[in-house]
């Protein structure tokens, strides 16, 4: 069950007719302030809404499901505002055990019908299933296409599939990665999207380019929820000059250390052991005409990046974020 609230510009409650809710089963409370309804098989639409603050909010969740968080959205010139989509996500505690954050919610404009459809997504209740133990460690299934969940929206009924781990799907995962981006399906490359498992916390790892930036996500698999997110300038090649010869980087013959030596110096100045690094990479590349070794890995709670000289072996660059 949910409802919808407005205020206009100078903070008046927003009085709601019975032509905003033609054709539908929602509800006009007596004060006329308050539309009510059930999420159903088709999205339920309410029509020619005036320009103001609106918020959308979830009295009663569907059995299995926690009540997902409230959505602000405001309405000028009688279109959604997209910038204007919020929803606030509280962590879960350790006081609030068994309880799943709800993850964002998603905005798609419609501009051929001038309208917007405004999407809720409701965290599943679930604890994990052991699916095998090796070694005193329970481990949950990784998902598939067969055993990814469909979760509630405003605009949908709710699941009827439900799997021993309620993952989101990927295509959901992708949704929250764009929305939070604010970029269109249509306009991003080099798409990929992983399952990864760390520290017990299941996610999606996304990367995708658009608008001459490049974008990583870390999406919860499970509640939705955006883990950690990078955005970075995407350096631009002159497209004026005229490239006669492209010799590749792993050709190129030279004195270099090596990749085994760049990681050692790495290693050696995080200040970190090798049986306590993990998801190591090291790759030769060249930046501003000199091949450097670029060096990443994680340790604890840390992520590690070096770029290291590949025939001095001189550090060139080092950033360690708490991840």
């Amino acid at each position: 069950t949910l409802t919808l609230t407005g205020k206009d510009e100078a903070g008046k409650t927003i009085s709601f007719t019975d032509d905003n809710v033609a054709g539908t089963t929602a509800t006009i409370s007596d004060d006329k302030a308050t539309i009510t309804f059930v999420s159903g098989d088709a999205p339920t639409e309410i029509k020619d809404l005036a320009d103001g603050t609106y918020t959308l909010t979830e009295k009663a969740a569907p059995e299995g499901y926690e009540i997902a968080s409230s959505i602000t959205f405001t309405i000028k010139d009688g279109k959604v505002v997209a910038d204007s989509v919020v929803t606030e996500v509280s962590d879960a505690t350790a006081g609030n055990a068994g309880t799943q954050n709800a993850p964002e919610g998603a905005f798609t404009e419609a501009t051929a019908q001038s309208s917007a459809i405004i999407t809720m997504f409701d965290a599943v209740k679930t604890s994990p299933t052991p699916t095998k133990v090796d070694q005193g460690e329970t481990q949950q299934e990784k998902p598939t296409e067969e055993n990814e969940s469909k979760n509630i929206t405003t605009t949908a009924a709710k699941a009827t599939t439900q799997t021993k781990v309620n993952y989101i799907s990927k295509d959901k995962a992708k949704t929250i990665a764009l929305a939070h981006a604010k970029v269109a399906s249509n306009n991003i490359t080099g798409y990929k999207i992983e399952f990864d498992k760390e520290r017990n916390v299941s996610y999606y790892d996304i990367e995708f380019t658009a608008n001459g930036y490049k974008y990583d996500y870390d999406v919860n698999a499970v509640t939705g929820k955006i883990i950690k997110f990078e955005k970075k300038a995407v350096r631009r090649v002159n497209q004026s000059k005229t490239v006669t010869k492209t010799t590749p980087v792993s050709a190129v013959k030279t004195n270099y250390i090596g990749e085994a030596k760049a990681k050692a110096i790495a290693l050696a100045h995080a200040k970190v052991a090798a049986n306590r690094a993990y998801s190591m990479k090291c790759k030769l590349d060249r930046e501003k005409g000199v091949y450097v070794y670029e060096v990443e890995f994680k340790s604890g709670r840390y992520e590690y990046e070096y770029d290291i000289n590949a025939t001095t072996g001189k550090i060139i660059k080092c950033d360690k974020d708490f991840d």
